[in-house]
């Protein structure tokens, strides 16, 4: 009996000790393992005048304040004036992290729009966690 319950034992322990492993993987940012939708998240700013027009604007891109750097993203406006801050193409350089991040709007040479964000990111997707979905242009 006392030779069944050793080997139990040890089996018991690693199995925990494995199981932590794993957790603390997580906890670090691996995402190993992890199943994702198909879905592509994007974080969008509508942009319009003062009376509610739809303000196209001449150059748009947003920043990420920790490093300052540069980020634009394909395809950056539509036609109903909407701009994307940040989509999932950035994902690998936030995943498990949230950072601040600026969104730029250039008219005519001048800078019209200064929208901070909130931005977080898990193992599959970006997610917005504060910022106006609307902004006024300051024209």
């Amino acid at each position: 009996m006392r030779k069944a319950i050793i080997p139990a034992l040890l089996a018991f322990s690693f199995l925990s000790m494995a199981a932590r492993c794993s957790k603390d993987k997580k906890q670090a940012g691996n995402c190993d393992g992890v199943m994702c939708t198909a879905m592509f998240a994007m974080v969008n700013i509508t942009v319009t005048d003062s009376v509610g027009n739809i303000v196209k604007l001449d150059d748009a891109y947003t920043l990420r304040l920790s490093n300052n750097s540069t980020i634009r993203t394909a395809n950056n406006s539509t036609p109903d004036g909407s701009y994307t801050v940040l989509d999932d193409s950035y994902q690998k350089q936030l995943v498990n992290a949230t950072d601040s991040f600026r969104f730029i709007g250039i008219k005519n040479g001048k800078q019209v729009v200064k929208e901070t964000f909130v931005i977080g990111a898990d193992c599959c997707h970006i997610n917005k966690q504060s910022g106006k979905t609307e902004v006024v242009a300051n024209l």
